[in-house]
């Protein structure tokens, strides 16, 4: 776990080689040269077949990609507070990193 924010579920990597084959590799076989000796995963193989070859498919021959499933433990606790006092969440959106790298590129550039 993370703080007390973001739950770290699943990571694993997705390499292309330059013939095009695909080799994955799970958390546990890169953890230690990643240095990430004290992060325990918390529901280790969730990350699907479909997710990989997903991820597989995009990425070109000669570089790789990597896959994390994590759970916002803070939506979550909103969630549940919005449900304790009659509500309920009509809609999430996830905003792909680029678009928000893009904005904070651009908002800083104002600065």
């Amino acid at each position: 776990m993370v703080g007390d924010e973001i739950r770290l579920l699943d990571l694993l990597v997705v390499s292309r080689d330059d013939e095009g084959g695909v080799t994955v590799r799970e958390y546990e076989e890169f953890r230690d040269e990643a240095g990430f000796t004290v992060v325990e995963l918390e529901a280790s193989g969730i990350i699907g077949d479909e997710d990989i070859d997903d991820l597989a498919d995009s990425i070109p021959p000669g570089t790789s990609g990597a896959i994390m499933a994590v759970e916002l433990l803070w939506a979550k606790k909103l969630a549940s507070s919005f449900a304790t006092a009659g509500g309920e969440v009509l809609q999430v959106e996830r905003i792909p990193a680029t678009v928000v790298n893009e904005v904070l590129a651009v908002a800083s550039d104002e600065e």
